[in-house]
């Protein structure tokens, strides 16, 4: 929006917020980081898996869920600060992410009044990061006991 003084030389911008719908924000976030380079593609399925997460519960009809999804958020800003610790995130890479992060948490209203009235935000943040991280079992090396069986079907197109 431009505002103009007709009495002086001056223009004056006032810049409006607007409305960022998170679905959109973060279907946007996911392919900013696809396009990310010099990153490895586990660290992008990582951080891409934790996205689509809050995406289900932000793209439902029920705003019960968007807890989830803040909990979702807030396991992608822990992954990123992880990965950009680790040196797998440049630091202008880590900060844009979490700046485009921080921009959804504060659309889908992710707040510290919502943490009290939910009381789940921390299991689900735990959650999504178990689920996302691939640690059934964090005491083995490889995450995984040996032997771990995950069932799983695939159809094939006729």
């Amino acid at each position: 929006m431009y505002v103009a003084n007709f009495g002086s030389d001056s223009v004056t911008v006032i810049q409006t917020p607007q409305e960022v719908d998170p679905a959109i924000a973060i279907e946007e976030l996911i392919t900013d980081i696809r396009t990310l380079d010099g990153v490895n593609f586990f660290v992008k399925l990582v951080l891409i898996s934790q996205l689509r997460i809050a995406l289900i519960f932000v793209s439902d009809s029920s705003a019960a869920n968007d807890f989830i999804s803040c909990g979702a958020m807030n396991a992608f800003i822990s992954s990123v600060n992880a990965y950009e610790d680790r040196g797998r995130l440049t630091e202008a890479q880590a900060d844009d992410l979490i700046q485009q992060a921080q921009a959804i948490r504060e659309a889908i209203g992710c707040t510290f009044s919502t943490v009290q009235q939910t009381g789940a935000m921390d299991a689900a943040s735990e959650a999504v990061e178990d689920l996302t991280t691939g640690s059934p079992n964090p005491n083995h090396s490889s995450h995984f006991i040996d032997g771990t069986n995950i069932p799983f079907a695939m159809s094939l197109p006729n």
